[in-house]
């Protein structure tokens, strides 16, 4: 079954698959694109909402 997020979640799972990214990119140690690269570290921000980090958390 499938898990739904709301919107708070969603932006947390966005903005820390960007974070990560980029800071890759900036080193040029990204060996994926972003669209793998998402996939590949999703589970990490699940984990993260599970704990309940996202919520102190501020971007």
């Amino acid at each position: 079954m499938k898990r739904k997020f709301n919107n708070k979640q969603q932006a947390f799972i966005k903005k820390f698959i960007d974070i990560l990214y980029h800071s890759m990119a900036i080193e040029r140690e990204a060996p994926y694109s972003r669209r793998e690269f998402s996939r590949k570290f999703r589970h990490h921000a699940i984990d993260l909402i599970d704990d309940g980090t996202y919520k102190k958390v501020r971007f």
